[in-house]
């Protein structure tokens, strides 16, 4: 499983849309500065799966949060990284308060996942540890369902330093709507998400080294949003696969980096 982030319980994530020449020229230009995750240094690719079922209420409130620029505004996602069912789950909430990410998490068995989302937990979901009973609270409140799984591959870089900064290469990008407790990988009804590069996001706690304001600096990288779940709902709205009561407002056309730094 991939290994501790850093950066993973209160962070700045900084999200550029790259083309791939720029991606490798920035692993290049990064190569003395950071080194592949331990979980990804044991890939040939150095990539590894991540597969998300995202919930969301059933006029899609969580979506709207983002696309219509709430500034204090959170996700509902359960993730796992391999099609072994002996390898956990992680219930995960990704909230944003303005411009700083929090994020709880709490990894559990899968068999357990069904009744803790019923409510009915027993047996070893009983004993919950305190993320997990907060995600489940706040499904409950916000009346969130599975909605759509988001899928891609990640190469993933940390400081060598051991500063609290990380980077991330995300390709591959796909979406399925369900309305299923779905976590497997495979799926026929998998759907690409078109988009025109790569997605880096560059992470940090507080202030970050100098290296990475020069890496901003040098290749011109200017933040925009690329939230993945966002981009699946939209695509799957754009083909039928979601329809809605309510108009829809769609996430900003994405457009490749060049241009002004953060």
């Amino acid at each position: 499983m991939p290994a501790a982030d850093g950066t993973l319980l209160s962070r700045y994530e900084c999200k550029y849309l790259v083309s791939e020449e720029m991606a490798q020229e920035i692993r290049l230009w990064t190569a003395g500065f950071v080194e592949p995750d331990p979980f990804a240094r044991r890939r040939p690719s150095r990539r590894y799966p991540i597969c998300s079922l995202y919930l969301d209420s059933p006029d899609l409130r969580l979506y709207r949060t983002t696309v219509e620029g709430h500034k204090n505004r959170f996700k509902l996602r359960i993730r796992t990284y391999t099609e072994n069912p002996r390898d956990p789950a992680f219930l995960e909430i990704k909230r944003r308060v303005d411009q700083v990410v929090l994020k709880r998490r709490a990894a559990v068995e899968r068999h357990c996942i069904p009744e803790l989302l019923t409510g009915r937990p027993a047996g070893a979901a009983r004993a919950l540890p305190p993320d997990a009973a907060e995600f489940l609270s706040t499904s409950l409140f916000s009346h969130a369902r599975p909605c759509m799984r988001i899928r891609y591959l990640r190469e993933a870089y940390n400081s060598r330093n051991g500063d609290p900064v990380r980077i991330t290469f995300d390709t591959k990008l796909q979406c399925c709507p369900t309305s299923a407790l779905d976590l497997s990988h495979r799926s026929p009804e998998w759907r690409p998400v078109p988009l025109p590069g790569v997605i880096l996001e560059i992470k940090f706690t507080d202030l970050y080294p100098s290296w990475v304001g020069e890496l901003i600096g040098r290749f011109e990288l200017h933040r925009q949003s690329v939230a993945k779940y966002i981009l699946g709902v939209d695509e799957a709205i754009r083909t039928g696969a979601i329809t809605t009561v309510a108009p829809m407002l769609r996430a900003p056309s994405l457009e490749l980096n060049g241009g002004p730094g953060l």
